[in-house]
């Protein structure tokens, strides 16, 4: 059963996993577990599971969660519990992390011998990233919800 604190639930799991390891996608079947580490979506998709958040459509990348998942929120209406997308290009979302707050998100790096971790969003020129990719410049939030008939059920 869905309940009005399935966001808080769902970030408190997140702090709980702050430390576990972190790999570079492979393939759909690994990057979700604890055990052997997470990928960016498999983290997410891992951490809805155990909240008991339903996931139909077994999304699992980072462009399907982006595509098919949740409700767009307006960047500065941001709110702890919503998922943040990040682009390597700046088109395409390529990365996807946990608000833990208005200016701060829990992720899996996605890279080896890194830990998910929680990390400062900062809003910079594009020209300044400086190679800091996942830690600038969201392209989209959104926001947990579930189908209720036509629209969606805001979380």
């Amino acid at each position: 059963m869905l309940d009005a604190s399935i966001r808080e639930r769902f970030v408190e799991t997140a702090v709980k996993h702050l430390g576990y390891p972190s790999q570079l996608y492979r393939n759909p079947k690994t990057g979700k577990d604890p055990r052997n580490g997470f990928d960016c979506s498999g983290f997410i998709v891992f951490l809805l599971e155990l909240v008991g958040f339903p996931n139909p459509q077994e999304l699992r990348h980072t462009n399907e969660l982006f595509d098919h998942f949740g409700v767009s929120v307006h960047i500065e209406l941001r709110q702890r519990g919503d998922l943040v997308f990040f682009s390597r290009n700046g088109l395409l979302p390529t990365h996807v992390g946990i608000l833990a707050s208005p200016s701060t998100y829990i992720h899996a790096p996605g890279k080896k011998e890194t830990s998910v971790e929680l990390a400062t969003l900062i809003f910079s020129d594009i020209e300044e990233r400086s190679g800091r990719l996942y830690l600038s410049n969201p392209i989209g939030i959104k926001r947990l919800s579930i189908a209720n008939g036509r629209y969606q059920k805001i979380l």
